[in-house]
This record gives C-alpha cells, structure tokens and sequence, in this order.
C-alpha cells in the first residue's frame, strides 16, 4: 500500500521472552533481514503484525536464542479501527503462546517434537477469535523448515514491553516547518543531534540568500554528519581516521534518541529545494574549530567521512552514502519519509495525542 500522508508502525520487544530458532538439521538459525519473520498475523486479507526474531542473545543455562518482536505493518495515525486490531492482534498472540511461567530447562535439549510447544515455522497456523469476533489468523513462511521455541526465562504477571514507533511522514506534509513544529520544536532528551545550523549558511559576499526550507535541510544534513562523527570517535576514541563499520546494533541506535531513516537525498526532492547551494556550504564546513590532538583527530575523521559520503553522493549512490552515517536507512519508502523513535513519546503534535492508541499493553 502507498502512503501518501502521516502513518505509523509499532515495534514491540517482549521482555523475558526468548525465542530459540535452529535449522532443520537442528544446527543454530543465522539471521539476515530476510529471514527474522518467523510468521505473521492477518484479519482476512490484510497483514497486521509480524512474529520477528530480532536481537540474537546469550541467557546462561539456556545458550543462545533471539529477543522476541512484534511488528505491526504501517497503519495512518487515525485510523482508530486498524490499530484496535493490530493491538488485539498482539494481544491474542502473546495470550495464546508466550509462556507465563519461568522455564528451567534448555530448550536446546528439549525434543523438538513436543505438541503444543515446538514449531515448525512453515507449518505454523492457527486461528484465534478476537472480542469482535473477528478471527485472527497466525501463520508461518511457506517453505520454512526452521524450528521454534518460545521460552520465559523470567516471571512476571505482566508482559512488559520495549517499544519503539516509526512515524512515516507523506511528501504532502513533509515541509520544515511540519517537521520543526512535530519533531524538534518540543525535543527534550530524545533528539540529541539535531541542531540549528543555520547560521553557517551566512554567504559574505551575499550569493545566498537561504530559504527557511533551505537552513532547514542544512541543519538537517550537518546535525546528521555531525552526530554521526561524535557516535563514531565515542566508539573509537583511539581512532585517527575514519574507517566504516557497523552501526547496526541497538547500543548506537538509541544514541540517536529518533534516528532519521529515509536517505538525505528523498528529502532534498521532497522539499524541493535547490540542493547544489545548500551541498556546497555542506561540503565545505568544517566540525569544530579546536586545535587539540582530539579536536584535531575529529576534524580529520569528519573530513574522511564527509568526502566519502560526498563522492558517492555524487556518484548516485546516495543510499549507500548514507548508510555510512548510521544504521536502518531505508530507500524504498514510496512518498514518505521515516523516523524511528527509540523511546515512544506520549504525544507529538500534529501526529497524535495519547501513544497509548498503537501501542500494546500487557
């Protein structure tokens, strides 16, 4: 489905609950971002939520297993009805198999094969009826010979979540003085990296002469290179140079408090701005203005990172330039642009009033 406005996707990490994944020949499940839906959860023909295996996890005594996750597919913010349904139907999965009590033993050395507990995914399905009658239907990937298992390492009587939201913004709405008022006018502890940058686009001999879009999308873009770089040097204080490496984990992700999924360039288009005399002061900024070896070593590393995203950038990469800043950059986000927030913020404005509306409760 295309998007043209404001939608949002819930991501929900089901605490204590662990699921241990293997392969048909019972030798450990590696995951790529093709094979973390283990199944999913449809009302007639529409796709509420997936069952995901998400980050992989030692528990001693039980070795190593996945985090639990449910996802719902991207729902608009106001449609009230959609959401119930993807909120009963978490509510009927956890209720159905998420084991309350705590579980002693191994599931590695559990037989496979007991009823009721092990699965395998491509012969996973079952049907549950929710408050409305309406019935839910659980079911594996065709094809997939995976086993599954889930466990509770952990009692509560509450299921307890983490959640995290992703609110795609349609190109309709997309303007920077949407995007100051929903995302940063009211930013406290949850935006660290946006700045105004504004300023620097100050021309001396008067060649420029910024929109309000334009200092929008350079505070945008240099805040982006500028935390990039200080999550970087944080992570590599010893460091130099810039070399690429993996950002892909949780530590670095919730450093960015609402990480900006969709590439620089889609906004560039959406905002439709002249982006050559917004790039070129980016091009040619500077990150700080110190002289010590450490101010001096972010310099370099900010010189060496911004020249590599700048040559693919204008090679016509920019999906892997950006993906040099951080980590979950998504290119195929039809009209909208994504952000991901790593803590659920009770209201944004404009957006919506009460998160309570999208997000499960145990």
């Amino acid at each position: 489905m295309a998007y043209e406005s404001i939608t949002i996707g819930t991501e929900q990490e089901i605490k204590e609950v662990y699921l241990f994944l293997v392969n048909e020949d019972g030798s450990p499940a590696e995951l790529d971002q093709d094979s973390k839906a283990i199944a999913s959860i449809w009302e007639g023909e529409e796709k509420l939520a997936d069952v995901t295996a998400d980050t992989r996890i030692t528990i001693p005594g039980f070795g190593t297993c996945f985090q639990l996750e449910l996802a719902t597919t991207p729902a608009g913010n106001h449609e009230a009805d959609r959401w119930r349904k993807r909120k009963e139907a978490i509510k009927l999965f956890v209720r159905e198999f998420v084991p309350m009590q705590k579980q002693t033993k191994n599931p590695a050395d559990a037989d496979l094969t007991v009823a009721g507990k092990h699965y395998i995914a491509g012969e996973f399905s079952t049907e549950v009826q929710g408050e409305r009658l309406e019935t839910y239907k659980i079911k594996g990937k065709p094809g997939d010979r995976r086993k599954f298992y889930f466990f509770r390492n952990e009692y509560h009587s509450v299921i307890r979540c983490a959640n995290q939201m992703t609110i795609g913004i349609g190109r309709d709405d997309l303007t920077g003085e949407f995007l100051q008022k929903a995302l940063w006018d009211r930013r406290k502890w949850d935006m660290p990296w946006m700045k105004d940058l504004s300023e620097e686009l100050a021309d001396p001999l008067g060649a420029v002469n910024p929109t309000a879009e334009q200092k929008f999308m350079y505070s945008y873009v240099g805040s982006i290179f500028d935390w990039s770089v200080k999550l970087y040097v944080r992570q590599h204080p010893n460091h130099t140079h810039f070399t690429d490496f993996d950002r892909n984990h949780a530590e670095e992700k919730n450093m960015w408090g609402v990480l900006p999924r969709s590439p620089v360039y889609k906004l560039v288009d959406y905002l439709k701005i002249n982006e050559k005399s917004v790039f070129n002061f980016l091009k040619s900024r500077k990150f700080n203005d110190g002289n010590s070896p450490e101010k001096m070593a972010e310099n370099q590393i900010y010189s060496e990172l911004s020249e590599e995203f700048w040559n693919l950038y204008d090679s016509g990469d920019g999906f892997t330039a950006d993906s040099l800043l951080r980590a979950g950059v998504i290119s195929n986000t039809g009209n909208q642009y994504l952000f991901e927030f790593r803590t659920v913020r009770t209201k944004i404005e404009n957006i919506y009033e009460d998160s309570s509306q999208y997000i499960y409760r145990g």
